[in-house]
């Protein structure tokens, strides 16, 4: 019983891997294959490098422009 479920969480850990390769915009076509096929020949190694790699090239997400000034009134300018 515990084999059967470290072997589905492992499973279901590779998919969730595997999905974050196959979304990931930064890797060629040849390398996302590349490392589909090592995440499923080292199914933990393979794996926790795989989500390693991605963890550490993804870009950071983009600081709102503090030039931006939030205008609270839901009026046009000029109408209210």
């Amino acid at each position: 019983m515990l084999l059967t479920t470290l072997a589905v969480l492992l499973a279901a850990y590779n998919f969730v891997v595997m999905a974050l390769v196959l979304r990931s915009s930064y890797y060629t076509a040849g390398r996302k294959a590349a490392q589909i096929v090592m995440i499923w020949l080292l199914p933990l190694f393979g794996a926790l490098l795989c989500h390693i790699v991605i963890y550490s090239t993804r870009q950071p997400l983009p600081r709102p422009d503090s030039g931006f000034l939030r205008n609270d009134n839901p009026n046009p300018p000029g109408l209210g």
